[in-house]
């Protein structure tokens, strides 16, 4: 599942995105990597690279991507289509 999540949405090769082994944990993150769970991109609609309005919202609210629920994403990227339609 996650190497098609890395093809089919296109991550960028020098992005060098990973995946947990198996027994270890999103938080055990190597320094300098984020973790992003699939359903941020399966159900939330999330996309690499982030569009500015996504990264305008977070700054101004003082959040990092990690603090996002997947309705918390859902209610963001709605509110982008509307302000850009």
């Amino acid at each position: 599942m996650s190497k098609k999540i890395v093809r089919g949405y296109q991550f960028a090769a020098e992005w060098d995105a990973h995946y947990p082994r198996q027994g270890k944990r999103a938080a055990d993150a190597p320094p300098g990597y984020i973790t992003l769970f699939s359903n941020f991109f399966l159900e939330g609609n999330f996309r690499l690279p982030a569009t500015n309005f996504m990264a305008s919202i977070l700054h101004h609210y003082g959040l990092h991507i990690s603090h996002m629920s997947l309705a918390g994403m859902v209610r963001v990227r709605h509110f982008e289509f509307l302000c850009r339609s």
